[in-house]
């Protein structure tokens, strides 16, 4: 851990690293050190080259829960050249083929129909790197582990919403796990369906869909939750939770499998209506405009009711400044 704090920039890799604790370790290191990057060789999977897919069964699935571990930047493993002495279509891959069998990098190029939709999925993980890079993390406990190094596949043990520490968020599912950070006097929180243990595919752990009841902190009893669509950045007001103090609500998430959403308690000026429980599965919520003046119109839940939102962390310039592939 004290060599990590004296590096510029740590980073793990997935291929190597084995649970969410190894990459907790470079995380916490990182934190007491004030060290803002963290880090990832991702994506690089053992006899899966030119297999791979960017949906929640390989690409998603793994960088997701990477990203509640602490680590805001990822690399994919593995380009392919153009051009090479005997290289064959796509290009020169210098781990695939791997002593002429199947390798372990999938072949990141224009050439491969993969690349098509390399736009989409780069603009989201723009967003998440952004998005985490702003601020700090809010901890509640800290485990110190001792062990041979950093990947050994150790995991710190979790605790429940009882006995002498109680977490600020919490939650009945051991299905969930989530990534609180402080920008300014906003608190974004990252939640993803999966296990608090593993990342890697395949995994042995059996992870299913999550749907279950959050309880958020908020600071302000004028603070209501608004949902970050973490693909496009916009924000909406959440139209049905429950206030069960001025400093906490508690909510419903669904997730699939390995889906993120990441929700932050927004102060406002005029306070949007909103429902303790519905029956109806598509109940429409407050649209968001972006501007810095505040509105007087009444908020209503309809698509058609603008309110006014402080800035936050995501500028959508930035996402278009990042959203190149390979970045």
């Amino acid at each position: 851990m004290a060599g990590q704090a004296v590096a510029d920039i740590l980073e793990g890799e997935s291929l190597h690293f084995k649970k969410l604790g190894d990459y907790r370790s470079i995380a916490g290191a990182a934190n007491m050190a004030s060290i803002q990057l963290m880090s990832n060789e991702a994506c690089a999977f053992a006899s899966s080259a030119s297999s791979v897919t960017w949906d929640l069964d390989a690409v998603l699935q793994t960088i997701n829960p990477i990203f509640t571990a602490g680590i805001n930047h990822h690399l994919f493993h593995g380009f392919s050249y153009l051009s090479a002495p005997i290289a064959l279509w796509p290009g020169f891959a210098a781990f695939s083929p791997y002593s002429g069998n199947i390798g372990y990098a999938e072949s990141w190029a224009p050439r491969t129909l993969l690349w098509n939709h390399a736009n989409e999925i780069t603009s989201y993980i723009a967003c998440m790197h952004l998005l985490l890079k702003y601020g700090k993390p809010q901890y509640d406990v800290a485990f110190f582990e001792q062990k041979s190094y950093v990947g050994a596949g150790c995991n710190s043990s979790w605790f429940a919403d009882s006995g002498t520490v109680v977490p600020d968020n919490q939650y009945p599912s051991s299905q969930l796990i989530n990534y609180y950070r402080i920008y300014e006097d906003l608190d974004d929180f990252l939640f993803v369906a999966a296990s608090p243990a593993t990342f890697a595919v395949p995994t042995k752990t059996k992870v299913v869909d999550v749907e279950v009841d959050v309880v958020l902190p908020r600071r302000t009893k004028n603070q209501i939750p608004i949902l970050i669509d973490l693909w496009t950045g916009q924000m909406t007001p959440i139209s049905v939770y429950t206030e069960l103090s001025p400093g906490h609500i508690k909510l419903h998430i669904s997730l699939e499998i390995y889906q993120a959403t990441m929700i932050t308690p927004v102060p406002l000026i005029v306070i949007p209506i909103h429902a303790i429980n519905t029956t109806t599965p598509d109940i429409p919520v407050a649209s968001v405009v972006f501007t810095s003046e505040p509105t007087n119109q009444e908020p209503i839940l309809a698509n058609s009711a603008p309110i006014s939102l402080p800035p936050h962390a995501f500028d959508k310039s930035q996402q278009t400044k990042n959203s190149n592939p390979g970045h």
